[in-house]
């Protein structure tokens, strides 16, 4: 797979390699403090390509505790980029219902 992402430019595909590698270092300490068994990702990240994603999930294999091995699974946003929009809608649809803002 990397022999793949390095044949268009070196520098730039280790810049990114590194970023990921910093990236999954967040998810699995993530993991350790939650014990959650689905970590989901949304944004720009949710875009990579699936070359890219399935990086992240090697590299958090190799960095998370004993404890959460074969654990967990991690999946893209089904909303991507509007997850936050959705949220936030979601959010305040329950504080309405709920009266709690009046």
């Amino acid at each position: 797979m990397e022999a793949r992402l390095r044949q268009s430019d070196y520098i730039p595909i280790n810049s990114i390699l590194y970023e990921l590698a910093e990236f999954s270092f967040s998810i699995a300490n993530f993991l350790a403090i939650a014990s959650t068994d689905t970590v989901c990702i949304g944004g720009g990240v949710a875009k990579l390509s699936d070359i890219l994603f399935e990086r992240i999930k090697e590299y958090t294999e190799e960095l998370v505790f004993i404890a959460n091995k074969y654990n967990y699974k991690i999946v893209r946003s089904y909303f991507i980029d509007e997850a936050v929009l959705v949220g936030a809608i979601l959010l305040a649809a329950d504080n309405i219902m709920d009266d709690s803002i009046f």
